[in-house]
């Protein structure tokens, strides 16, 4: 028996519920810094936002790194894990790649995700995330990165 694909590996004992915070990475190909730019980390913070009723219920914070995204939110009703990540990975690599006159794929497959089992493994998730800019060399302090945010912001309802 031969070696399952990465991407298979990462869906085996994927947990999907709506109502269920998540903490997910999606990284770029190859870990290249494709969001580097100002531009593209405008692009990635609008299709973030815009995921607010969109798969996402509840969006408690993001940090958009050179090669990779990481997020915590709240799984909304009518999409499962995959959708809403899926989702958004395509309207994030459509409009960069338009914007960046590039072509070709932004994404790895798949993505990584744990789901958030209490008070504790959400502060420690949290704070993990908005630990990578000084982690990474990109900032000093915290709440010096400007592409870090933290919320709740909730969905629009009907």
């Amino acid at each position: 028996m031969g070696r399952q694909p990465a991407q298979h590996r990462l869906r085996l004992g994927r947990y999907s519920a709506t109502g269920v915070t998540y903490s997910v990475t999606i990284c770029c190909l190859d870990r290249q810094p494709l969001l580097v730019s100002d531009a593209a980390k405008v692009i990635v913070a609008e299709a973030v936002q815009g995921m607010l009723g969109r798969g996402f219920a509840r969006l408690d914070g993001y940090v958009i790194m050179p090669d990779h995204l990481r997020l915590v939110f709240e799984l909304g009703a009518g999409k499962d894990l995959a959708g809403a990540v899926g989702d958004l990975k395509k309207y994030i690599a459509r409009r960069i790649n338009a914007a960046l006159g590039r072509s070709g794929r932004l994404w790895q497959r798949g993505c990584f995700d744990h789901a958030i089992r209490g008070e504790e493994d959400y502060r420690r998730y949290l704070e993990y995330m908005l630990g990578n800019p000084v982690r990474a060399g990109l900032a000093n302090r915290i709440d010096e990165c400007p592409w870090g945010r933290v919320g709740p912001w909730e969905a629009p309802t009907a």
